[in-house]
């Protein structure tokens, strides 16, 4: 599985024997696009994209972004709700230290805050 995680978006793709799968087709904004492509299928949330519980309960993720500015809360820059980015380095999944080639370091303690 082939992963892009950008801030307002993922797109996802599988490779096979190290051959990513191929569409011969696909429409977007309601034109066919017929055109062998690489498979690539993009989710409306990514590490900018604001989490919360809605009134039944349920987690909900996006539409909403906090943007490169302020970002999310573990970027310290005034950001308060809890971002998908947020979630990641409070369950590990992020190197606080080693984040944009360590350009970046993330506080998990603001993230925990906003969480």
């Amino acid at each position: 599985i082939a992963l892009d995680m950008g801030g307002t978006s993922t797109d996802i793709s599988i490779i096979e024997g190290g051959r990513p799968h191929l569409a011969n087709e696909k429409y977007e904004a309601g034109w066919k696009i017929a055109v062998p492509m690489i498979d690539i299928h993009t989710l409306g949330a990514g590490g900018g994209s604001i989490a919360r519980v809605d009134l039944g309960g349920v987690l909900r993720v996006g539409p909403d972004s906090a943007g490169a500015d302020p970002g999310p809360a573990c970027y310290g820059m005034g950001g308060e709700d809890p971002t998908v980015t947020d979630a990641a380095l409070v369950l590990g999944l992020l190197d606080p230290a080693s984040f944009l080639g360590g350009r970046v370091s993330l506080d998990s303690s603001l993230s925990e805050t906003a969480i």
